[in-house]
């Protein structure tokens, strides 16, 4: 799977705005495919107060996209700011493991 173009909108706080429902909006009925949506919060949010729950705005995203019939994954993630590093939330934890090149001596 392959997408010609990444479209990224953000509102405050990382809460569904109207430039997404215009978005889709735009695409869908441009008969473009819309293959994959996300919802990112970063760690180092001024609007954390202001924000909603990532659930909730991943429910309204969903219901947004059905209201469209727009049918495509939704996924969630953490933009890390130290690192500048997203970890999507169903990605695995890394694991680290010692490796020896084998037995010396």
């Amino acid at each position: 799977m392959v997408a010609e173009r990444v479209y990224l909108l953000n509102e405050v706080g990382g809460n569904l705005g109207q430039g997404f429902l215009n978005t889709v909006k735009l695409l869908a009925g441009g008969d473009e495919r819309i293959m994959l949506c996300a919802v990112l919060h970063h760690d180092d949010c001024l609007a954390t107060g202001t924000r909603a729950p990532l659930e909730t705005t991943v429910q309204q995203m969903k219901a947004l996209l059905t209201q469209e019939r727009v049918s495509c994954p939704v996924l969630t993630g953490d933009i890390l700011t130290a690192q500048n590093h997203l970890r999507w939330h169903d990605e695995p934890e890394p694991r680290y493991k010692s490796f020896t090149f084998g037995k010396w001596g």
